[in-house]
């Protein structure tokens, strides 16, 4: 009864669809904005361009599951125009030329994209319309989970600035090479010049999500400490941007003199809150709230012990293979390549154990399928870790795009591997009685 009633509260109104949907969409955009101008790929500007659009269209598309049929069109419309309104801050660093200053016709571009999200969006509504609808469950879960994703590529991109050594290719905060950081123009700038400054602008989105999924919960939510957790989740995301600008403050374009402590506890920061994202985006979903104890199961305590064992020693990896990445010392590596096999035989277990749980609930199953997806993590994060191993260096630099490419993908990957544990310890604690 409960868990109705607060589903009903949160999907009040017309803003949850459009927040969600729209914010969803934005970061689809973004990242596909991203991938189509890594200097590395070289995509053309007109294929660029018609990726995007396609894209946008498909993501209001899909992410608008659950509108009402009546509310489709303007619903989308409006979740486009909060997509494009997001996108701006993207947009800008092509409505500046030499000199950081406008170009004659930005205003009337930036414009002609805001008008530009609402007719995609209104046209993603149209097809909606036509499709058959369901009633959705909470929007504000879903929300969750798309800030969750907005975390994700900022972790990857993050991991590329480490791992290709641009912590330092923009050498001021909060401006860019004393520009406006959503002004700065990067149509032709260097590599690491570019993912350093989208490392930058994919923390705003981060940011911009954190303190809507704050205010959502503060709003709508009745566990106190739920909000609590949300709130705190916000100042950290905060507070990691401020850590990571005093990283670029105290740091220094000479390896020797670069503030690596301060990026490295950066790292195991980023990783820590990507970890309480998903922890919040399960406490809010139905799965958690309707979830009854197993009573009297003592295989649900040794899950519970398990899975929080697994969870603890995959942090402590993550930790050993942040100082390593940020220090290139061989005693950190050998710390973190002997541990790897004890977390491997843990997180193996702990996933193998959750995998074979009993019953036929939802959180069961939930645990069941999670625990699978932590067997396969574990085991592609153990190859990774020595596919890294075999193209690895001593030097914090790396010496090809191959070498980068796999070092961030195990850094993802561990990220990634972090918050499936983080799943299976809180739902196996849930259940258990």
């Amino acid at each position: 009864m409960e868990s109705s009633q607060t589903i009903q509260k949160q999907n009040t109104g017309a803003l949850p669809p459009i927040i969600h949907v729209g914010f969803s969409s934005a970061v689809a955009l973004w990242v596909t904005w991203f991938i189509t101008h890594v200097p590395w790929i070289g995509v053309s500007a007109p294929a660029a361009t018609g990726i995007v659009v396609a894209v946008w269209f498909a993501s209001l598309l899909g992410f608008s599951g659950g509108v009402a049929k009546k509310s489709a069109i303007p619903a989308c419309a409006g979740a486009g125009l909060f997509s494009a309104l997001i996108g701006l801050l993207v947009l800008g660093s092509k409505l500046v030329q030499t000199g950081n200053t406008l170009i004659p016709n930005a205003a009337f571009i930036a414009a002609g994209f805001l008008a530009t999200g609402v007719v995609i969006g209104a046209a993603a509504g149209i097809v909606r319309r036509s499709m058959d609808s369901s009633t959705p469950e909470s929007w504000l879960p879903r929300f969750a989970w798309s800030v969750v994703s907005a975390a994700a590529p900022l972790l990857f991109i993050g991991g590329l600035v480490t791992s290709t050594n641009s912590g330092m290719a923009v050498p001021d905060w909060p401006t860019s090479y004393g520009a406006n950081m959503f002004l700065y123009p990067l149509g032709n700038a260097p590599t690491s010049v570019f993912l350093e400054h989208s490392h930058r602008l994919f923390g705003t989105l981060l940011g911009l999500g954190s303190i809507l999924l704050m205010i959502w919960a503060l709003v709508s939510e009745p566990r106190v400490w739920v909000k609590v957790w949300a709130t705190c989740i916000f100042i950290a995301v905060c507070l990691q941007g401020l850590l990571g600008g005093q990283r670029v403050r105290a740091g220094s374009t000479d390896p020797a003199m670069d503030a690596r402590v301060t990026a490295l506890i950066h790292g195991v920061s980023a990783q820590i809150i990507f970890a309480a994202l998903v922890a919040l985006a399960i406490f809010l979903s139905r799965l958690f709230v309707a979830a009854q104890p197993a009573a009297n199961d003592p295989k649900a305590r040794s899950l519970r012990a398990i899975t929080g064992a697994a969870l603890h020693t995959t942090l402590l990896q993550l930790i050993f293979g942040a100082i390593y990445r940020h220090s290139r010392s061989s005693h950190a590596l050998w710390t973190h390549a002997g541990f790897s096999l004890f977390v491997v035989v843990i997180s193996a277990f702990a996933g193998f154990r959750a995998a074979a749980c009993a019953g036929d609930t939802p959180i069961d199953r939930a645990v069941r399928a999670w625990g699978k997806w932590l067997v396969a993590l574990v085991g592609l994060q153990f190859i990774l870790g020595w596919a890294a191993f075999g193209l690895g260096t001593e030097r914090v630099l790396t010496d090809s795009v191959l070498q980068a490419v796999v070092r961030t993908a195990h850094q993802a990957n561990g990220a990634l591997l972090l918050a499936v544990t983080t799943i299976v310890a809180i739902l196996a604690r849930r259940r258990s009685p």
